[in-house]
């Protein structure tokens, strides 16, 4: 059975190499990818990763305490909402673990551990479900620049060829620019990935 292609039971969904480079052009460098390992690293060339699912929930994202650029492709599937563990519970008693991704993204932009970051959503759900900490002041990724690719992105595992997947989901890339350059910093992910689909800024 293919891992590959990023459904929400599954962990194992490495980016496709054409927006990993496209995201390290608009970052300049990628720094630090919270949800990886050695194999999906070998495409991002972070300079950290973590390599367990859910180390990037634990940790912070600075790298010898100084700000980093982040590649986001968070771990699929649920979280209990108290114990942040995964779990097969849905509905109220969990979350999806990509809005817990995108929340903890935004605390360390926030915190200044992120500088700037570029998110993966596996789907266009993580629109609506990482509207869900409004009432904690955190934004949601509608909010930030946007990439919705033409055609869906083919993630790849350690069991697929990075050209042999089966996507199942339409798509959405969000930036998150540096503070105080969004403008400047938004036209130049539309450059980067206006080649993927239609951008918006």
């Amino acid at each position: 059975m293919s891992l590959a292609q990023h459904r929400s039971e599954s962990n194992e969904h490495y980016t496709p190499r054409p927006i990993v480079e496209a995201a390290r052009g608009v970052l300049g460098v990628i720094d630090f990818d919270p949800f990886s390992c050695a194999t999906a690293n070998q495409v991002v060339q972070a300079r950290a990763f973590c390599a367990l699912p859910l180390d990037g929930f634990a940790c912070d994202w600075s790298l010898e305490g100084q700000p980093t650029r982040a590649f986001v492709n968070p771990p699929g599937g649920k979280l209990d909402r108290k114990t942040l563990k995964p779990t097969k519970a849905g509905g109220k008693n969990s979350y999806s673990s990509a809005a817990v991704a995108w929340a903890k993204l935004m605390h360390e932009y926030e915190t200044g551990n992120v500088s700037a970051a570029v998110f993966i959503g596996f789907n266009l759900e993580v629109l609506r479900t990482s509207q869900g900490w409004k009432d904690q002041g955190i934004p949601g990724a509608g909010s930030f620049p946007l990439c919705f690719p033409d055609e869906r992105l083919n993630f790849w595992s350690e069991c697929t060829a990075e050209d042999d997947s089966d996507p199942t989901c339409a798509n959405v890339i969000v930036y998150v620019p540096p503070k105080g350059e969004h403008e400047e910093r938004a036209i130049a992910f539309r450059d980067w990935f206006e080649p993927f689909g239609t951008v918006r800024v």
